[in-house]
């Protein structure tokens, strides 16, 4: 179960790679697509059940988006921290 659960995370991990990069070699310099590829990163994460990974990629894109799309970020967010558990905030109260 464990070696499962590992591979699982490596997997998931060798996806995103690419994008990650990326953000890492490029984001500072091409904010325009920077907010929408963090937003992907975020959306694969959740889907793979790793949720705080992907509330820190959506308040990434949030903080990235140009302002007509943070209402849009902002419904992901929310939704993200409503399937974290209670006591996971990063800080800031749970609505």
């Amino acid at each position: 179960m464990l070696r499962h659960n590992l591979k699982k995370r490596n997997d998931t991990k060798k996806v995103i790679a690419p994008l990650l990069q990326y953000v890492r070699e490029f984001g500072k310099n091409d904010k325009a697509n920077l907010w929408h590829i963090e937003l992907m990163i975020a959306q694969y994460l959740f889907s793979k059940d790793a949720k705080q990974e992907a509330l820190l990629h959506a308040l990434a894109s949030y903080e990235a988006a140009p302002e007509e799309k943070k209402n849009e970020i902002i419904d992901v967010v929310s939704y993200i921290r409503a399937d974290l558990p209670e006591d996971f905030t990063l800080g800031f109260a749970k609505k």
